[in-house]
């Protein structure tokens, strides 16, 4: 009987796509079978995701899976980028699609959030280094956005949930949050690896509006909606990776990552190299913990977690902390103070 298939998910900035794993002589082949163009779009002064033309595509792309593998499908994963989210109403149903994180709502709420939190308490406390795309500052602006011009505002305690666990609720009925793509909200406290219900209550932000924390590698449970009575998805499980894009991709790299360095090139690129913290004889070694200190944030180091609960740090010289543009930092070189990282340098295209 041959191994059932499966199907990861990978949502992009500029095209999502759906790709097919099947077996063959017992050896796995992957092949991408379905893309979805994409960017956002602008409506008036606001940037927005096509996030209905996305399901529709993904759709697509599901059903030519399940034609594709008649040995049934064992499981659907979801990755995508960070910090975007999308509210819902009351019932569960999409409020509006979701806000690009590239849209200028938030240099005010920035600048507010700053006046209440120095941003270098902030970073401290949760590793994210304080830009102005982050979730908190999103979810700060929304109760002055609204989804269409002159229409009634966002209301700061509708749920949300981050852009590929919205595609893990669209195909199970859960909303749930992954830690990887949590921890790059701003609002998970470093210390707890919970969220930091203390923060929200500080900034203005509705606790209950956020969906509960699980692991990368969660099972959520059996697919639902139409697709369910495609028989290739009768005994499909939806499972929640490490949802944040980067993390899954550090994950599938096949060597141990103690002196591995890597490129991730995408909308966002990045070059990287995890070390881990020297440990005492017989023992086992320790990954590192996120470096902190004022100059690693002047130099904009960030936390970035990976699929096996760890943290570590990450150099980002993208856009500056309050708008659009090219770091201060983006022309230096990497600090040999800040030893022992999992370094990251990341470009925007």
């Amino acid at each position: 009987m041959q191994e059932p298939a499966r199907v990861a998910i990978d949502l992009g900035a500029e095209s999502c796509r759906v790709s097919l794993l099947r077996w063959a002589d017992a050896a796995p082949a992957v092949a991408v079978i379905h893309r979805i163009p994409n960017r956002p779009r602008r409506r008036g002064a606001s940037l927005y995701w096509p996030l209905q033309e996305i399901l529709a595509g993904l759709e697509e792309g599901l059903r030519k899976a399940a034609a594709m593998a008649p040995e049934g499908i064992a499981s659907i994963g979801v990755d995508g980028w960070s910090v975007d989210y999308v509210r819902l109403v009351p019932g569960g149903k999409m409020l509006c699609e979701p806000f690009c994180y590239r849209d200028e709502r938030t240099a005010e709420s920035k600048r507010n959030a700053d006046a209440i939190v120095a941003p270098f308490d902030l970073y401290q406390r949760t590793g994210a280094y304080p830009l102005y795309l982050n979730t908190l500052y999103q979810l700060m602006a929304d109760p002055a956005s609204g989804p269409e011009a002159d229409s009634e505002k966002i209301d700061k305690r509708a749920p949300w949930v981050m852009l590929p666990e919205f595609v893990l609720y669209w195909l199970s009925g859960r909303r749930v949050a992954e830690y990887t793509n949590a921890t790059h909200t701003g609002l998970v406290n470093l210390k707890t690896g919970a969220w930091d219900a203390e923060l929200f209550e500080t900034l203005g932000l509705a606790f209950e509006a956020a969906p509960p924390l699980l692991p990368a590698g969660t099972v959520l449970g059996p697919i639902e909606g139409p697709l369910a009575a495609l028989d290739a998805f009768r005994a499909t499980e939806i499972i929640a990776p490490a949802t944040h894009d980067t993390a899954s991709a550090i994950a599938g790299i096949p060597a141990g990552l103690s002196s591995t360095a890597y490129i991730s090139s995408g909308t966002w690129s990045l070059v990287a190299q995890s070390r881990r913290r020297r440990s005492p004889r017989g023992t086992p070694s320790m990954p590192d913990t996120p470096i902190l200190a004022p100059r690693a944030e002047g130099f904009s180091f960030t936390r970035s977690s990976t699929a096996c609960g760890c943290s570590s740090s990450a150099w980002m010289p993208g856009p500056r902390r309050d708008g659009p543009g090219p770091s201060k930092n983006s022309s230096k070189s990497l600090p040999h103070a800040v030893p022992e990282a999992c370094s990251i340098w990341m470009l925007r295209r």
